[in-house]
């Protein structure tokens, strides 16, 4: 294995870590609540092409992907609420330049080196209203709310009234002992931690002969004109688009009905230039009972059916305490109007029930029983996952919550039967998959602890690439002393618990420590080390065992002082391969960020030296950013540009090329010509650009292109809305 000094880093400054965190290559600090989506926005140094990120629960071995918008040299990452699972969310990233690299961030293995996102068992409250217009005095206060924690705290214009509040489900009732007030009041919602959140709540007078009901539209309507007058010989053109969105909804007591989804898109280049929204959805509610048509998503318990965004029908009914909900919707994806709620003869269709509510009275243990069944005529509909043939399955669960003080336990258990292909005739496989979890805060600290087994067949309907053949225990201690936190967690997989003599049995153990301090004057610093090890036993004849050991040593010291902020992080990462020869790689990584803000402009600076070392030989790269955006004229124009240089070579002349590229951009905001018309964008821009490629090796390759094009964009969005009583 060679061991060399040298430095890897990626092309991306600040992308590891949501906008606002001084780390370059670390998760945000502090937990993330669970059942939250997570998003950040990151900006690369390299031009990207495109952006995906990979994401998986710890203890998974499978990893999801969502794609990352590019968006005016900007990535935005966003990953859905049910990435966000108790005690973390490993990621990393991958991107494809616009030289045609593809670079990954963590560089070195992210497979097996991922980021860790912690990710706190208890999320932070959250409330909105269940209606959307003003409620009468005699009215009850309802809300839609997040999981919500043992302990949480309910007030109305800061008085206490836990006392009264009702939570089922997700839903948050209050009846006022008397009628309130006209006028705005405000309710809120404060956890154990002390997490608040406030919502205020609109009361008008009760009418004589009762509430007075509400019709209302809501809308948007925008359209965009632009057009390009290009240099050097390349094509001019404009472009035409349009879009509109409409929503209505009535309500009247505790009756309430909203349609949305209604979308009309205009694209003047296109082959069809008008396109109706592929999805609507239908929502009738009577106080606490609910129904929805169109695009719904069903959610029960994760190992059942969590997420499943489908066209087809599902209503919620409180009965006492507990809350029933029923569902049919198509296995497989559908667009457009004319699908309908339902698949022609029932041939892709999947229904289920739900009942959860307390065991009891206290709230201290709660339950949730599932059970549902469907078929797949269209397997590539069923999360666009499957591999087999036309599908079918049974499955029911039950998932026990319980929470005493401090600690919490999350129990859950499913047993399913199914066919990945009916047209082989062999008929349903029955296995089951279990997890449990226990949460505790220790005072000084929070605990975790994990443990999960999935069945060799287990499989669903609703999930029917489900990563079963599995067990592993996780664990996990937090804890914040001050402007100091600390995190330990250890990880223990094992694949093939069936023991199939075709495949190998697979064991893979990690381990990862960080130490941060966020001091009180924009001083920031983290620490991490992580070690993961992956080994293989009782391989078939004709297969490659698995054997090795990958190491990751990384710090991040951040410093902010009015518009001034700077960065720097480095990184040692060690593969080592026992299985084969040759591909040990020792990687390095260093990056510089700096940049001032203010209202004369803006600066950025970013410095960054990579390199890689394996037994064949050495990769390295040197890059160099500088963004500069200046207000010439505040608000009327503005000037900005960037420059990059980048240098990368190999040891053994594979690779020796010089990269330099930039671009300078005047814009006049026009539309400040028209005082009044704030619904109006008008711009009128000079870009030029300028890019070379210089190929030390091969003057084939070399390249330069420059450009300069005048852009003119008009575009007019307005949103709109009426309502009236009734």
């Amino acid at each position: 294995m060679v061991r060399a000094v040298g430095v890897l880093v990626s092309v991306w400054c600040m992308l590891a870590a949501p906008a606002g965190d001084a780390a370059a290559a670390l998760p945000p600090a502090g937990p993330h609540p669970a059942g939250q989506p997570i998003g950040w926005t990151a900006e690369p140094v390299a031009r990207v092409v495109s952006a995906t990120v990979y994401y998986r629960a710890v203890g998974a071995r499978r990893y999801l992907s969502v794609p990352a918008a590019v968006e005016q040299g900007r990535v935005r990452v966003d990953l859905p609420a049910s990435a966000a699972v108790p005690p973390g969310t490993e990621y990393y990233l991958e991107v494809r330049t616009a030289d045609g690299r593809v670079v990954t961030d963590p560089p070195s293995h992210p497979r097996y080196n991922p980021y860790r996102l912690e990710v706190a068992a208890s999320p932070a409250p959250v409330l909105a209203p269940a209606g959307s217009g003003p409620i009468a005095g005699g009215q009850p206060l309802v809300f839609r709310s997040g999981p919500v924690g043992g302990g949480t705290r309910y007030f109305l214009d800061g008085a206490e009234v836990t006392g009264a509040v009702e939570v089922r489900g997700d839903t948050v009732r209050y009846p006022p002992p008397a009628d309130l007030e006209p006028g705005t009041h405000v309710f809120a919602a404060e956890d154990r931690a002390g997490r608040r959140v406030e919502v205020p709540v609109r009361v008008t007078g009760t009418p004589a002969g009762g509430p007075r009901g509400v019709l209302g539209l809501n809308g948007s309507l925008s359209f965009n004109y632009g057009y390009n007058a290009r240099s050097r010989g390349g094509a001019s053109g404009d472009r035409l688009s349009g879009n509109l969105n409409v929503e209505a909804y009535a309500e009247k007591g505790e009756f309430r009905v909203r349609f949305s989804g209604v979308n009309l898109q205009y694209d003047k280049d296109a082959p069809d230039p008008f396109t109706l929204s592929s999805g609507f959805r239908l929502e009738a509610a009577y106080g606490e009972q609910r129904l929805e048509l169109g695009d719904v998503t069903v959610d029960e318990t994760p190992l059942t059916v969590a997420g499943l965004s489908r066209r087809g029908a599902q209503l919620h009914l409180k009965v006492g305490r507990a809350e029933v909900r029923a569902f049919d919707v198509r296995t497989d994806t559908v667009d457009g109007w004319e699908s309908g709620l339902f698949s022609s003869g029932r041939e892709s269709q999947t229904y289920g029930v739900s009942v959860a509510g307390p065991l009891l009275a206290d709230g201290h243990l709660d339950f949730h029983l599932t059970a549902l069944s469907g078929r797949n005529e269209s397997p590539s509909g069923a999360y666009d996952q499957s591999n087999g043939g036309p599908q079918e399955g049974d499955t029911v669960g039950v998932r026990v919550e319980s929470a005493w003080g401090p600690v919490r336990l999350d129990g859950q258990y499913a047993y399913s039967r199914f066919d990945d292909d009916t047209s082989a005739g062999e008929g349903k496989k029955g296995d089951a998959a279990w997890e449990i979890r226990l949460t505790s805060d220790l005072g000084f600290g929070t605990l975790d602890l994990g443990y999960l087994r999935y069945g060799t067949d287990y499989a669903t309907i609703a999930a029917p690439s489900f990563t079963g053949d599995r067990q592993g225990a996780d664990g996990g201690f937090s804890t914040r002393i001050g402007p100091a936190s600390w995190a330990v967690s250890g990880s223990f997989t094992e694949d093939n618990v069936g023991r199939d003599a075709s495949k190998p049995i697979v064991r893979s153990v990690s381990g990862n420590t960080s130490l941060g301090w966020r001091g009180t004057r924009g001083v920031s610093m983290n620490l991490g080390y992580g070690i993961a090890r992956q080994d293989s036993r009782d391989e078939p004849p004709g297969t490659t065992g698995v054997d090795n050991l990958n190491q990751q040593v990384s710090l991040n010291l951040a410093h902010a002082y009015g518009p001034w902020s700077g960065a720097v992080g480095g990184s040692l990462g060690f593969l080592d391969d026992r299985s084969a020869a040759g591909n040990d790689t020792d990687t390095r990584s260093v990056t510089l960020t700096t940049g001032l803000s203010g209202s004369a402009g803006s600066a950025n600076l970013s410095l960054s030296f990579n390199q890689s070392i394996t037994d064949a030989k050495t990769d390295r790269s040197r890059l160099a950013s500088l963004t500069l955006a200046v207000p010439v004229w505040p608000e009327w124009v503005d000037l900005s540009g960037q420059v990059s240089y980048q240098l990368a070579d190999a040891s053994d002349g594979s690779v020796d090329t010089v990269t330099t590229g930039g671009s300078v951009r005047l814009a006049w905001n026009v539309d400040r010509l028209l005082a009044g018309a704030d619904w109006v964008d008008v711009q009128l821009a000079v870009t030029g650009e300028y890019n070379r490629v210089d190929d030390r090796l091969d003057d084939a390759n070399d390249s330069k292109e420059y450009l300069t094009f005048l852009t003119f964009n008009f575009g007019a969005p307005y949103r709109f809305g009426a309502e009236t009583e009734w």
